[in-house]
């Protein structure tokens, strides 16, 4: 017997439910047909409508193809069982979201490790390269038209491809692992960078107000005065700074103009909006 579509027609019928399946097949000796028909009183396995009268709901289904003289009570012969490797690879906790930051972790402490086989001491410029490298793959696979290529490479196989192949490009949806992980890693190379040169590391917290202040604090808003201060402490010169600002637009615009105002060329005045960009209006006048 060959398979074909069949139809479940749902009656209802005074709070009861008619299931009704029909289906026709036709196989090798002449024509066949199967019809079923069974009735529940739970109302809710069919349908959620309530309206008095008859309601009528039309689905397609596929009937198996089932040969003739089968006994389908007996017992089918079960897939052969995994390994248990392979079973707890697919829990939760292995989710490939963690296994791509996993793999990010190994490869960060795979170089880490021939660094260090070469020298004690890692060298200023090796870590900032490890800092910008993972700081860049974080930004980059969290930006939007990235995230739009990936999304669609994934969707490009036909169902001709084979069906292993199809669920692993289904789970692109994990790509934030390599954020995370990559976000993680930068933060450790950053940590290494200031405890090796902390004389490389400049930075001040700004409070409203405060009882007392830690190290590196100034109570108060940031001022033109006094960010001229900061950056004249790092020894180097307002034309050959590279500034970067982030924040509310209102903050952006006033951090800008006091540092284009010290002697920062405005094109080396980077700056990123937090919710809609929206043109900065710069006045580098002197005040």
């Amino acid at each position: 017997m060959t398979a074909k579509d069949a139809i479940i027609e749902v009656h209802e019928r005074d709070s009861n439910f008619t299931l009704d399946v029909s289906g026709t097949s036709t196989d090798q000796d002449g024509a066949s047909s199967i019809d079923i028909e069974s009735e529940s009183e739970n109302s809710s396995a069919y349908t959620e409508k309530t309206s008095p009268g008859p309601e009528k709901l039309g689905l397609k289904v596929f009937v198996p193809d089932v040969e003739q003289g089968t006994d389908l009570n007996e017992d089918f012969e079960l897939p052969e069982k995994q390994s248990i490797l392979r079973r707890k690879s697919k829990l939760p906790f292995f989710s490939q979201y963690r296994r791509l930051a996993a793999v990010i972790t190994v490869i960060n402490l795979a170089l880490l490790a021939v660094i260090l086989a070469k020298r004690l001491i890692i060298d200023l410029a090796v870590l900032g390269y490890m800092v910008i490298a993972n700081v860049f793959v974080s930004i980059v696979i969290r930006e939007q038209s990235v995230i739009n290529f990936l999304f669609w490479i994934a969707t490009r196989p036909s169902r001709q491809w084979p069906l292993s192949l199809r669920w692993r490009l289904g789970k692109i949806y994990h790509f934030g692992g390599l954020h995370s992980g990559c976000s993680g890693a930068a933060t450790i190379w950053m940590q290494s960078l200031v405890a090796q040169y902390p004389e490389q590391l400049h930075y001040q917290v700004c409070y409203e107000k405060a009882d007392t202040l830690p190290p590196h604090a100034h109570l108060g808003i940031i001022e033109r005065d006094w960010l001229a201060q900061q950056i004249a402490a790092t020894g180097a010169s307002a034309e050959s700074l590279q500034a970067f600002v982030i924040g509310p637009h209102g903050f952006m615009q006033s951090m800008i103009q006091h540092l284009s105002r010290i002697g920062v060329p405005l094109a080396q005045c980077h700056h990123e909006h937090f919710g809609p960009s929206a043109p900065l209006a710069i006045d580098t006048a002197v005040a």
